[in-house]
């Protein structure tokens, strides 16, 4: 999935949909409900592997005392 759509309810951050026939019935929905101010946004989502930064000696050697005491 390279894109959710985002619902807004007054500003603030309501629901995210992976379907976008979802968020139009949930929005129909809300609608009918009374609430007001619903916005909907398609947003692109780019998925990032973390890279851990490299363990200093300080942590590699707390590590070992922990595994040592195991």
């Amino acid at each position: 999935m390279s894109e959710v759509i985002v619902m807004y309810n007054d500003g603030k951050l309501r629901m995210i949909y992976g379907h976008e026939a979802d968020a139009l019935c949930d929005k129909d929905r809300l609608a009918s409900k009374g609430y007001k101010n619903i916005r909907l946004q398609r947003v692109q989502v780019q998925y990032q592997p973390r890279e851990g930064e490299p363990l200093s000696i300080e942590d590699i050697e707390a590590l070992k005392r922990c595994v040592e005491r195991s």
